[in-house]
């Protein structure tokens, strides 16, 4: 008759936690270290309940532009980061707001289309896209302050040009049509 040995399972009890904590510890690492899951609660991006966001500490670079929606919000790749939240991600700019593209008035549309075309133009002419101060807005959107080369903020140079008013959340009062 073959004798069975077996291991007393008190060795084997921390196993399975180990196993957890590495598997835990090496996801963490996999994610870029320059999200931070903040404690305090922030305001969304349209002014709705605060809730839980992510802060960039660093400076994040645009890779790729995919597209322009409107005036504040375009879609863009970010290398490095994983493509749940790297790939394809909304990015509304911060601070402003800017008239609808779905807007029925046409004085309201044809300000939202030329605010459209002339972020997607100065997109598509900057040479490096940064991404400054980023939180997460409520429609899983990333909502930054958008610098062109270094130095330009595009926020200002919608308003200044007048297809953008300032804008932090809350309901929004401006009227396109004056």
């Amino acid at each position: 008759m073959n004798k069975v040995t077996t291991m007393p399972i008190t060795k084997h009890k921390a196993l399975p936690l180990i196993a957890y904590l590495l598997f835990f510890f090496l996801s963490c690492s996999l994610i870029s270290p320059s999200l931070i899951v903040t404690a305090q609660a922030r305001e969304d991006d349209d002014g709705a309940t605060p809730t839980p966001s992510y802060t960039s500490t660093n400076v994040v670079i645009v890779s790729r532009v995919t597209s322009v929606y409107d005036g504040d919000t375009f879609r863009c790749d970010i290398d490095g980061w994983p493509a749940i939240i790297g790939k394809n991600i909304g990015i509304r700019i911060n601070g402003i707001d800017t008239p609808e593209m779905r807007d029925k008035r046409p004085q309201v549309k044809a300000l939202a289309i030329e605010a459209r075309d002339f972020v997607r133009s100065r997109l598509k002419e900057a040479n490096v896209i940064e991404l400054r101060n980023i939180q997460r807005g409520k429609y899983f959107r990333i909502v930054a302050d958008v610098y062109l080369d270094g130095s330009v903020n595009l926020a200002e140079e919608l308003i200044q040009r007048g297809l953008a008013c300032e804008y932090h959340g809350g309901k929004k009062v401006f009227d396109w049509e004056k």
